[in-house]
């Protein structure tokens, strides 16, 4: 009897002793480390990749845009403002790259400076009084740290893959050869624009606006020009990179913005799921529900055998 309160003993202080040793490291080792972004090394790399490719795709709609602007008649004017519309979503996509790289250092210093050192202070005190609800607290606290140090790489990685899976890079590099040959219709008046530059004389100073205005001048001619001579082909070319551009633009959105926060909210569903089913209540209060739900199973089953 006194052997086993001893051994009670002793284990108390060294469950207290090994929570005040694990807050200090939280606290003082682990948190500057969680909170540093040069650590997240290979989360970083993903995020600026996906960052470079939504920059890529906003250069590609402004060029087809202007494209589409330069085909003369009014016909074109809304298919070119709607296109330019596609800029919004890909800021939002953008926006959403860089909450993550923003969030991931600073969700992984608040867990383990403050989230994770209150849940050792709750397991602390549990140890010295036995009070469930103590450690009730305590798993609380540390299955939410878990779920908020979690959910942003487990978005990433999942909208890494879909990526991979749809070939978003290879879409790009396609979007941008298509635009490079539409570029190339363009070629051929570049001799009437060297033409009009050579003429251009003066001062820096002196003719800075003219020379300005001139060049803005002959570089509208010069691409009205050419979409006036192969309409017909830019047309074709726009229809097809407008449907790749739409298509990679679902897959951004899929893998930038709607899958990390369906995993947060996946993983936030199954953490109250958790606690309201188990932690939320006390042995004898589920132990009531078990009797509870029996008993009303076996009179319905008389009920049917009556």
């Amino acid at each position: 009897m006194w052997r086993g309160r001893k051994i009670d003993e002793y284990l108390k202080i060294t469950g207290c002793v090994l929570c005040i040793i694990l807050l200090f490291t939280s606290i003082f080792i682990v948190s500057p480390y969680a909170g540093d972004s040069q650590n997240y090394e290979s989360i970083n790399q993903t995020l600026d990749e996906k960052r470079i490719s939504v920059i890529e795709i906003s250069a590609v709609i402004n060029g087809m845009s202007l494209v589409i602007a330069a085909v003369p008649g009014d016909a074109t004017t809304p298919i070119s403002n709607e296109i330019s519309q596609f800029n919004t979503y890909l800021v939002i996509a953008l926006a959403a790259i860089m909450l993550e790289k923003c969030m991931l250092p600073l969700l992984g210093l608040a867990v383990f400076r403050f989230m994770v050192p209150a849940m050792l202070v709750f397991l602390f005190f549990y140890i010295l009084f036995r009070k469930r609800k103590l450690l009730e607290i305590s798993i609380h606290l540390l299955v939410l740290s878990i779920v908020l140090m979690t959910a942003i790489p487990l978005g990433i990685k999942g909208g890494a893959m879909i990526d991979k899976n749809f070939g978003t890079e290879d879409l790009i590099s396609e979007l941008k050869a298509e635009m490079e040959n539409i570029d190339d219709l363009y070629e051929e008046d570049k001799e009437y624009e060297e033409e009009e530059t050579d003429q251009k004389t003066g001062s820096f100073l002196d003719g800075l606006y003219e020379k300005w205005t001139d060049s803005a001048q002959d570089i509208s001619r010069s691409i009205k020009d050419a979409v006036t001579k192969n309409a017909d082909l830019i047309t074709e070319k726009s229809k097809v990179i407008i449907g790749r551009i739409m298509e990679v633009l679902a897959v951004i959105l899929v893998s930038n913005v709607a899958l990390p926060i369906l995993t947060l909210l996946v993983m936030w569903w199954a953490t109250k799921t958790a606690f309201t089913n188990i932690f939320l209540f006390p042995p004898e209060v589920n132990a009531a529900k078990i009797v509870s739900k029996k008993e009303t199973l076996s009179n319905s089953e008389d009920i049917y055998e009556k």
